[in-house]
């Protein structure tokens, strides 16, 4: 299923391709931003502003809510906060997201104490956030690693934690670039942006070196390791949610 100990692996290869194309994904528009009042980035964009502007009514609505230390947190980061967002409005790539994701986390904890009544809801969102801003982090990690590795090992056959880290990561970039085109109806799909390609046309390519990379002495470690990594992550976030603060 791979080259010889030793030789030159076309799996490294894939892989090494995979990683400069996720690279380059994580500073691309993940859809195409257009000036004809349609545009997803900015719709979404406009309601975050929206928000926070809801968030600044709610902690005045109330004495004292205004001096907790998150509210204060919140109001203090305001203008970093409408930067990032117009920053992604601007280039809504994977690396914007990721920015504006870490800001969203203030934002969370300001709109716990404006709206009470949303507490339990708010810990979940902050739950998911918390998720995506590992995925964002790690993209670029992983990606750099699988060119890094190539290189420095002549593109070499990689071991079993390599491909089970390629097999999980193939899955959840394939997954998050692939869903949107797939799933979306026709016209958001026509404005999908090179980061959506990207993230599906790399996650693809790591998918295929974590499948065929193992060989008949390792496959069941390799995928077995991958399946534990699935498991322990959805675990993980399942009881994160309940203290995703």
């Amino acid at each position: 299923m791979s080259a010889q100990r030793g030789e030159l692996s076309q799996t490294s290869v894939l892989g090494a391709i995979a990683g400069l194309i996720l690279l380059i994904a994580f500073v691309t528009p993940i859809v195409r931003v257009v000036d004809d009042g349609r545009d997803e980035a900015a719709s979404m964009m406009s309601a975050y502003r929206e928000e926070l502007v809801q968030i600044e009514l709610g902690l005045q609505a109330e004495p004292g809510r205004a001096e907790l230390p998150e509210a204060l947190f919140f109001t203090s980061g305001l203008v970093d906060i409408r930067a990032r967002v117009d920053a992604f409005e601007r280039s809504p790539s994977p690396a914007n997201g990721l920015l504006l994701l870490v800001e969203t986390k203030r934002v969370l904890r300001a709109a716990a104490i404006a709206e009470p009544e949303r507490v339990v809801e708010l810990h979940r969102v902050s739950a998911v956030v918390d998720a995506l801003c590992l995925v964002l982090v790690l993209l670029p990690l992983i990606a750099g690693l699988q060119v890094v590795r190539g290189v420095l090992t002549n593109f070499r056959r990689a071991g079993t934690l390599g491909l089970a880290l390629a097999l999980v990561a193939g899955l959840v970039y394939f997954g998050l670039g692939a869903f949107p085109l797939v799933d979306a109806p026709a016209a958001a799909r026509a404005r999908a942006g090179l980061g959506s390609w990207g993230l599906a046309i790399g996650g693809g390519l790591l998918l295929v070196v974590g499948v065929f990379g193992v060989r008949r002495d390792n496959w069941w470690r390799v995928y077995g390791l991958a399946i534990a990594g699935v498991v322990a992550a959805t675990v993980a976030l399942a009881l994160h949610v309940d203290g995703a603060w």
